[in-house]
């Protein structure tokens, strides 16, 4: 019998793999095809082709009169030596390193071969986004490196976070990692700060006692944002926002939020998701009692089949124009899953995904789109 469950696993690991090869290969073949260098790309590639110093300087004036993102900016300008060429073969992995990371931070007990199919899966499905989401963060190079890259970073060091932070000597390299995340973009700098704020939080909570460890965590990865944050540029960026009446207030959030739910989504996004969701909450495992009778339970709370009604309502009110509406069904449903999702021990890793993702829309939502390079 176990033999036959490792014949299956093999066979489900192999199949898995080469879905997975495919979709990249798939994923590659379209930037090769589709991609091209943009105006401010090519801008950053010739920084590289002129010497040391030319290099240095450019990147201080970029850091001081255009962009406090000079982490990403440095690692881009190093791929786009080679052009697009190895931008088209690294960005699959941007996105399938990113969810096999966070698969073994939220689905330890997942097998490899689920975890592989999930990589593949959502590869594709990113793949098969319109051209309004995919163009700006595919298709141009900055933003390729802006809005993915710093996806396996932040991953990279949470999954090594979550296992070693209660050792002292892992703080050696956990600590410039947290600086580096903190240093991508204003957004994930806040994504990486919530993280580890939410995980010491239950720690304490958990054990009665506060880690003084979190502290150094924390103030690295704050020291990091602040690089960005402090930039000339962002500063600018930040006063803009403040003071132009079409980004500010209400106006301004409910332009950056309308990514589920909003017109710039139509209805698919949001009711996808709140399906998604409903579907997961229908789901039943089993687990051994410790009289070592089976036990069937859900590991997603059935609250969350309120999604199949929610979705029809927020795809009804987006088809008649009501994007506002829609947008707040959709968002309503998201932080009550978050809540659900955090005070459940087995499902807490999602929540802090899902809230801290909040934190990254809350950066987007007080600073300007446009940015100043004047």
């Amino acid at each position: 019998m176990n033999k036959n469950i490792s014949n299956k696993k093999k066979i489900l690991t192999a199949l898995s793999i080469t879905s997975l090869v495919a979709v990249m290969l798939a994923c590659w073949s379209l930037l090769e095809l589709i991609a091209i260098i943009s105006i401010d790309d090519a801008m950053y590639a010739g920084w590289t082709q002129h010497g040391f110093k030319y290099f240095l300087d450019k990147n201080v004036w970029h850091y001081t009169n255009f962009n406090g993102r000079f982490f990403v900016h440095i690692i881009m300008q190093a791929v786009l030596f080679f052009e697009e060429h190895l931008y088209a073969i690294i960005f699959p992995f941007f996105i399938t390193v990113s969810v096999f990371l966070f698969t073994n931070i939220a689905k330890k007990e997942w097998g490899l071969h689920q975890k592989l199919f999930a990589s593949a899966l959502v590869l594709l499905a990113y793949m098969c986004l319109s051209p309004k989401y995919i163009t700006p963060t595919a298709m141009w190079v900055a933003g390729g490196f802006n809005y993915i890259f710093p996806l396996i970073i932040i991953f990279s060091f949470y999954y090594l976070f979550i296992k070693h932070k209660n050792k002292t000597r892992s703080m050696a390299y956990l600590l410039p990692l947290a600086f580096l995340c903190g240093a991508t973009t204003e957004q994930y700098g806040m994504y990486t700060i919530g993280l580890i704020v939410l995980t010491y939080l239950f720690d304490t909570i958990q054990n009665k006692k506060l880690d003084k460890r979190s502290f150094a965590y924390l103030g690295s990865a704050v020291s990091g944002l602040l690089t960005v944050l402090l930039a000339p540029p962002t500063i600018k960026r930040f006063t803009t926002t403040t003071t132009d009446t079409s980004v500010k207030g209400i106006s301004g959030i409910i332009n950056n939020w309308s990514f589920l739910g909003g017109k710039e989504s139509g209805f698919l996004l949001p009711m996808l998701f709140m399906l998604f969701i409903a579907l997961l909450s229908c789901y039943k495992r089993t687990k051994i009692d410790e009289d070592g009778s089976k036990i069937k339970y859900y590991p997603y709370s059935p609250y969350f089949m309120l999604g199949f009604p929610l979705s029809v309502g927020a795809a009804i009110c987006s088809f008649f124009n009501l994007h506002i509406i829609s947008m707040i069904i959709t968002y309503a449903f998201v932080i009550f899953v978050a809540i659900f999702m955090l005070i459940k021990k087995e499902t807490r890793e999602l929540g802090k995904i899902l809230v801290c993702g909040f934190g990254t829309y809350f950066m987007l939502s007080i600073t300007s789109i446009a940015t100043c390079w004047t």
